[in-house]
């Protein structure tokens, strides 16, 4: 006989109300001050008729990265081709309060002894974006938190 928990599971967020939020919420240029008084810029970007939201974290350097996000059905996707090489893939996993959080659920070219995006959580609002990474390095889980400000529309 299985038996099932009967312990409260997360609810998942409807990925079309999330995916219209963020696609309508987050074009732009961000800006945001690090721990160590560094200015990082994030530019989000519609692409593809509307169907991809395209992430540029540090534009035009050496380190720039991309997150692309994309409904898949109803699951909504983020996939993170990191500096490291590796490209993390993410899934809209629950909502707390009114911040999403995506979490990995596979990675594409990861070496053993690199660090992996392993959640992603989003917070929009009239103070402007919060976003909290959190790498898995080894048997460490290491969060990242800044806090933008729109600096541009486009």
């Amino acid at each position: 006989m299985l038996l099932l928990s009967c312990a409260a599971q997360p609810k998942l967020p409807p990925s079309a109300d999330v995916w219209a939020e963020l696609s309508g919420a987050l074009p732009g240029t961000w800006s945001a001050t690090t721990s160590s008084g560094n200015t990082v810029q994030v530019r989000y970007r519609l692409v593809s008729g509307g169907s991809a939201l395209i992430e540029r974290w540090a534009p035009d350097t050496a380190r720039e990265t991309l997150t692309v996000f994309h409904r898949d059905g109803e699951a909504l996707i983020a996939t993170h081709y990191c500096a490291q090489g590796n490209q993390p893939r993410l899934r809209l996993s629950e909502q707390i309060g009114d911040e999403v959080v995506f979490r990995r659920f596979d990675a594409t070219d990861l070496a053993p002894e690199e660090g992996v995006l392993d959640e992603l959580r989003l917070r929009v609002g009239p103070q402007g974006l919060k976003k909290t990474e959190i790498y898995q390095e080894g048997w460490e889980r290491v969060p990242t938190v800044l806090r933008f400000v729109r600096t541009s529309t486009r």
